[in-house]
């Protein structure tokens, strides 16, 4: 168990941007919930999320 954790540890210290992804869809799936679309910020039509159907798991999951 040990060295499963140290090697998390290394690989998400390697890949910084897998947290910066996960906020970018959350973001996205807050604001769906919310009503707003599929929108990273209220009133602008961009799309920026990398995984669709993450972000569409994730509103199911807040809509809870």
């Amino acid at each position: 168990m040990l060295a499963w954790a140290a090697l998390a540890c290394w690989r998400w210290s390697r890949e910084p941007y897998l947290l910066d992804d996960a906020f970018i869809s959350f973001r996205y799936a807050r604001n769906l919930v919310e009503g707003h679309g599929l929108v990273y910020n209220p009133g602008e039509r961009v799309e920026g999320y990398t995984n669709l159907l993450w972000t569409l798991f994730a509103a199911g999951f807040l809509r809870m």
